[in-house]
């Protein structure tokens, strides 16, 4: 479960970065 949430955490902020 830790692994999916840094993963989700990770494509977030990738997200965050684009917008």
């Amino acid at each position: 479960m830790p692994f999916f949430q840094h993963f989700l955490l990770q494509k977030v902020s990738q997200w965050e970065e684009q917008l």
